[in-house]
């Protein structure tokens, strides 16, 4: 994105950028607090702020797409053009390794009682040490 944005920048317009980024950042907030309390009533619990990094990836790829059309209808650059492919493949690979790591998780998670959680998630919670 920042090459993107850079390529504003050099045609002296520093504010479609951030226009973008605004409008991203709006829809990646909205469609992850949207998520997160979805997946929290579904009954995910603590794994519904998978929710929030989906509404920021949405976000992002949002920033990234509204850059790219913004510098192609401006005759300067056409990310999609050629690599439409390409990242139509690294969407289903990863949408593949989304599908194969939920069932993993979940079946480790059964079999190791919640330490899969923690190995995963680092520590576990922090712990603050009293003061002397």
């Amino acid at each position: 994105m920042k090459l993107f944005a850079s390529g504003f920048h050099a045609m002296q317009d520093t504010r479609t950028p951030v226009k973008y980024a605004a409008t991203a950042v709006a829809v990646g907030i909205g469609l992850g607090a949207a998520l997160m309390f979805w997946m929290d009533g579904a009954g995910l619990g603590a794994r519904a702020a998978t929710g929030l990094a989906l509404g920021g990836a949405a976000g992002a790829w949002l920033n990234l797409t509204l850059l790219s059309r913004g510098l192609s209808k401006r005759g300067v650059s056409d990310l999609w053009a050629g690599n439409a492919r390409f990242i139509a493949r690294v969407a289903v690979a990863t949408l593949l390794a989304a599908a194969v790591s939920w069932p993993v998780r979940t079946w480790a998670d059964g079999l190791f009682g919640g330490l899969a959680y923690i190995a995963v998630a680092g520590a576990g919670p922090l712990r603050r040490t009293p003061a002397a």
